[in-house]
């Protein structure tokens, strides 16, 4: 089970908020709004990917360069 800090609960409900209150102002910017939060998302994701498949790739190269014992 994957649990969230609060602070990332608050963010969320931060988050919500805002967009609600900005659909709610402005209902003609919902799609705009929806892509953009699909497109940072995305980015945001790829990221995080590339940092871990980075990290990922450096543990696997340390492994086949480390000595082995004989």
């Amino acid at each position: 089970m994957q649990t969230l800090s609060l602070d990332s609960l608050q963010r969320i409900f931060v988050q919500y908020r805002f967009f609600t209150k900005e659909i709610a102002r402005s209902p003609d910017l919902k799609e705009e709004i929806r892509v953009g939060y699909e497109k940072s998302k995305t980015a945001w994701d790829q990221f995080w990917a590339n940092i871990f498949d980075a990290e990922q790739a450096q543990s696997d190269c340390a492994v086949l360069e480390s000595p082995t014992l004989t």
